[in-house]
């Protein structure tokens, strides 16, 4: 029996494909999982549909796992963020569109970023709102916690604004279910709702479909996963690029894998990896162009307050930076993974709280940070100064992308939202600070990377740095570094 289930409108995705690299690398993945009893339906009901036809003792029932791939810039999303309310008003149009108790509808969201908490939250209890939802559903929750958390998630959806890009009626469909649902209702509309958050980016995810080809027996050497990986790539990419259904087989992905690229595909791939690299280029230079500006800009601001002071006339120049970039750069394509070299350098920061990579300029301090940060899984956030800048232009940077990580500002002392700001990023978390300038050890900037090192160790949280320069720093909180090879140098936990 062929059950037929009905998409939401304007799924299909072939006139633009935003964050493509991302939700092919993750389709990429669920294909490798896939059974043979089972589909991968693209951009129809969601990013990814794994469509299963299970017999049960009522009949056949169609189950069909409703999966959005959302790759964000910033680091954290809460319940209020407009993405997530989208997915779960979308979701709630899914199941009203499709009534029919022979299809049952998971859904699953899926990102690279983390849980925020919600402020102000109407839950009882000082936890992220998804972060109840998971215990709810993992059976974690007793009574009475149990109904508080119920009751604070929908009070929370309910009074949530509307996203700017999520047409009224889905949104009102959402509301309608809100405040007319049981319990009983809206509990089992909790259970069918996944969350897979803070999940690889794609060079990690790429890297994990590699090792898993070679694990699986789907490619006799790494050198040879690349390979098979880029053909699946690009008939993914292909397939999405199509209008109308596109399905993804146990038998499209053996005969993919079977296959050599034509010399015709091998340049439409070279090509489409040329673009991404060009606009990746373009958008750094872009940022830092914005850092020029704001630079020279602050530079005019000092120079009008001395003009203002010299002729007793109140002056001011109001101007507010983009927020900084905290997302990992991307590897090089088919880079060089230098396996020993990370392995053992994952095994020496395990025993760390601050890992230091020093070494001349254009050796691979960066690359090979990348290549530690992504063996880790839990980089967290990437803050990128420059060398060539002041101690104080590079604290004020540091201070800009911590805040960032906030969901709320907080107060000074800067203490104080320091360890708000590193206690949230969890056990085990990454921070990489890349191409730190020279310390002299007295400095604002050195001081403030003191403070940083005594709270990570606090909070159990790993700080990679890079820089062109070996570290002075000295104190009773932290051990002299110890070198060792290829300019990598450790400071060891107290």
């Amino acid at each position: 029996m062929e059950l037929a289930y009905i998409p939401l409108p304007n799924r299909d995705a072939s006139p633009t494909i935003r964050g493509f690299a991302y939700q092919v690398d993750v389709t990429i993945a669920r294909w490798l999982a896939l059974r043979a009893e089972q589909t991968l339906e693209l951009e129809y009901g969601e990013d990814i549909d794994l469509v299963s036809q299970v017999l049960t003792s009522v009949g056949e029932i169609q189950k069909r796992w409703l999966e959005q791939v959302k790759r964000h810039e910033t680091l954290a999303m809460t319940l209020r963020t407009p993405e997530i309310l989208t997915a779960i008003a979308n979701f709630c149009a899914h199941r009203a569109n499709n009534p029919d108790p022979a299809i049952e509808l998971i859904y699953r969201f899926t990102t690279n970023t983390r849980i925020g908490r919600e402020r102000p939250s109407p839950l009882s209890i000082k936890i992220p709102a998804i972060t109840a939802w998971q215990r709810i559903c993992s059976g974690q929750m007793q009574e009475p916690a149990l109904t508080h958390a119920i009751t604070g998630i929908r009070a929370l959806l309910s009074t949530a604004q509307r996203p700017a890009r999520l047409d009224d009626v889905t949104w009102q469909q959402l509301q309608a279910f809100l405040h007319q649902s049981t319990q009983h209702d809206f509990l089992a509309f909790l259970h069918a709702f996944e969350w897979s958050t803070g999940t690889p980016d794609s060079p990690q995810l790429r890297e994990t479909v590699c090792q898993q080809l070679v694990r699986d027996g789907l490619a006799p050497s790494e050198s040879e996963s690349y390979e098979r990986y880029d053909r699946l790539f690009l008939y993914v990419l292909q397939q999405l690029c199509q209008p109308g259904k596109k399905q993804l087989t146990v038998a499209d992905r053996n005969a993919q894998l079977a296959r050599q690229l034509t010399p015709s595909e091998r340049a439409l791939l070279h090509s489409v990896l040329s673009q991404i690299a060009s606009l990746t280029e373009a958008v750094d230079q872009l940022k830092q162009e914005q850092r020029l500006q704001y630079d020279l800009l602050t530079h005019i601001d000092a120079q009008l307050q001395q003009l203002s002071s010299d002729f007793t006339v109140h002056a001011s120049l109001s101007y507010t930076p983009p927020p900084p970039d905290l997302e990992m750069p991307p590897p090089v394509h088919h880079h060089i993974s230098r396996k020993t070299v990370v392995e053992r350098l994952v095994r020496q920061l395990s025993q760390t709280t601050w890992f230091a990579l020093n070494g001349d300029a254009s050796v691979g301090k960066t690359h090979l940070a990348v290549l530690l940060a992504q063996a880790l899984g839990t980089c967290r956030a990437w803050v990128s100064l420059d060398s060539g800048h002041t101690y104080d232009q590079e604290s004020t940077q540091l201070d800009r992308a911590l805040r960032r990580l906030l969901v709320q500002p907080v107060a000074d002392p800067r203490s104080h939202w320091y360890e708000e700001v590193i206690s949230t990023l969890g056990d085990g978390s990454l921070l990489v600070l890349d191409d730190l300038p020279l310390l002299a050890g007295d400095d604002s900037l050195s001081q403030r990377l003191l403070l940083l090192v005594r709270t990570c160790e606090k909070y159990g949280v790993k700080l990679l740095t890079t820089s062109p320069y070996p570290l002075p720093l000295r104190g009773p909180d932290i051990n002299s570094p110890i070198d060792s090879a290829k300019g990598e140098r450790a400071v060891r936990q107290p």
